[in-house]
């Protein structure tokens, strides 16, 4: 059992505030990048955080009471089916006058559209319309996780694919990128080096999570082995003293060498939350809610500088932790990571028993 202190922890976190959210999106979609607190419209929009969007709105139970938070999960759907191109793949960046920036977008920003496209499939958020638009973008694209190279933009596909679960092609597709995941790891796991490929660099969380959630779906014991051992490892590396140090990117962390301490990015905090809450309301182990709340905590000032990237006037998340201090901007991956985090860790909380 928790201590009544972790049991109540998530009534210590400010309230979820959308002002910063609602901010960054138009009629089009969200915009990917600010300039410090508002949007910079140079950069335009991206299907990577339409997908976080979608993701958030259907997990955020209030959402369902907003028509204004409604009206804009409706546009992202409609954004993601407009991204999705004839043979399953998809664009990723969108100018500001509404043309597309790319030939195909990245293989995460792939593996992120099919996420969010199963997670909306089976959302009791969204209209039975809006299903059938999210389910035709899945069944269109779901074949393409066969194709990844990367054990991470297989992860974020593998979660929408355990999100709808029920959907024939979805359970081939979950079991295709959980197997590509153990070879990952059978071909990296040496050396006191328990993951999936030599180096850390960001969304590291994502693929013991997508393993968990397989085992969840499928029952296969190896993935839930693999994803204990995986996740041990990155709780190893992650944490100095209850403090969550995540690799920064600027140098990143390769095995036998040193972790870079800088820029800290929020999407990696926020992947640990979210791994930690899924380990934990699996295995009904409270130390990994204990971890996932010092992982949020990450966000609220418990980190390297000692101080938060939360804005707690609009709900906005600060851009990451630099060498000097706080990255100002507020951009949408920061902010949709932070909210992704709450969203996970207070089900987490909820699920506890007594």
């Amino acid at each position: 059992m928790l201590s009544e202190l972790d049991a109540t922890a998530v009534m210590s976190f400010p309230p979820i505030k959308l002002d910063h959210l609602l901010l960054l999106c138009d009629d089009t979609g969200v915009f990917q990048h600010a300039a410090y607190g508002v949007p910079n419209r140079n950069e335009g929009y991206c299907t990577d955080d339409v997908a976080r969007a979608i993701v958030f709105l259907c997990r955020y139970e209030p959402a369902r009471s907003s028509p204004q938070l409604m009206e804009v999960l409706s546009r992202c759907i409609s954004f993601l089916h407009f991204a999705n191109r004839p043979d399953g793949t998809f664009h990723n960046f969108l100018l500001y006058d509404r043309t597309w920036n790319d030939s195909i977008g990245s293989e995460d920003s792939q593996g992120r559209a099919l996420w969010s496209a199963g997670t909306a499939s089976r959302s009791a958020a969204l209209s039975p319309a809006a299903r059938h638009a999210a389910q035709e973008v899945f069944r269109r694209s779901a074949h393409r996780i066969a194709q990844f190279r990367s054990p991470r933009s297989s992860s974020f596909a593998m979660l929408g694919c355990a999100d709808v679960h029920d959907i024939d092609i979805a359970q081939d597709m979950l079991r295709t990128g959980a197997n590509f995941l153990l070879r990952c790891f059978d071909v990296a796991d040496y050396g006191g080096w328990h993951w999936f490929e030599r180096y850390l660099t960001y969304c590291n969380a994502r693929i013991p999570q997508a393993l968990y959630m397989a085992y969840s779906v499928l029952k296969n014991e190896e993935y839930f082995a693999v994803a204990e051992r995986s996740l041990q490892f990155l709780i190893q590396v992650m944490f100095e003293q209850d403090v969550l140090s995540v690799p920064g990117n600027h140098a990143w962390y390769e095995a036998g060498g040193r972790k870079s301490e800088f820029d800290q990015q929020p999407v990696e905090a926020g992947t640990m939350v979210e791994a930690l809450s899924c380990a934990y309301r699996l295995t009904g182990n409270p130390a990994y809610l204990q971890r996932a709340q010092q992982a949020l905590m990450w966000y609220h000032g418990r980190n390297r500088h000692g101080q938060s990237l939360i804005d707690t006037a609009t709900g906005a998340c600060y851009d990451g932790l630099m060498p000097s201090g706080i990255n100002r901007n507020q951009g949408a991956e920061a902010t949709l990571s932070y909210l992704l985090a709450r969203c996970e860790y207070e089900a987490a909380v909820r699920a506890t028993p007594g």
